[in-house]
């Protein structure tokens, strides 16, 4: 098998998203080839997010009071 089928032909084994030093950018690494892949899933949240969890709880809580 020649080196150049082995790129073409391999399954990817991602490893754990981890900031690239030139760019601080979020990527995985395949632990076979060395390939790059940039991460899409964005897992922090927003202050838009803690806002809205925080007024739903407390309107449910509200419910609750009232009832």
């Amino acid at each position: 098998m020649a080196v150049l089928d082995f790129f073409r032909t391999h399954k990817h084994y991602w490893g754990v998203p981890h900031k690239r030093r030139s760019d601080n950018k979020l990527v995985q690494t395949c632990y076979a080839c060395s390939k790059e892949r940039k991460v899409e899933v964005n897992f922090s949240s927003d202050g838009n997010e803690i806002a809205r969890e925080r007024d739903t709880v407390a309107l449910l809580y509200s419910e609750e009071s009232a009832a």
